[in-house]
């Protein structure tokens, strides 16, 4: 059984508030767990006990969890959450 570090349970706890929130289609928590995040993808980079490996695999759950909240995010949302000037 490996150890698994703090910064990185808790960027997967985020992560998986992320996902809870987008399934209950609650747009505002989504928003305000990507803040999370990016917190706990700061501070799972800079733990000097980082597991590798893991933190690789974690973010490749991270971009496929993105990749399905972009995929659903409803067009009030996007105009929302993207400055001006990103928009087409």
């Amino acid at each position: 059984m490996s150890v698994i570090s703090v910064s990185l349970f808790s960027l997967k706890r985020a992560r998986k508030a992320m996902e809870n929130a987008y399934h209950q289609g609650d747009w505002e928590e989504v928003r305000r767990w990507d803040t999370e995040i990016a917190q706990h993808l700061n501070d799972a980079f800079e733990d000097g006990a980082r597991d590798t490996k893991a933190l690789i695999r974690e973010l490749q759950t991270i971009l496929q969890t993105y990749a399905k909240i972009v995929e659903a995010l409803p067009d009030s949302c996007g105009q929302f959450m993207v400055g001006p000037e990103f928009r087409f």
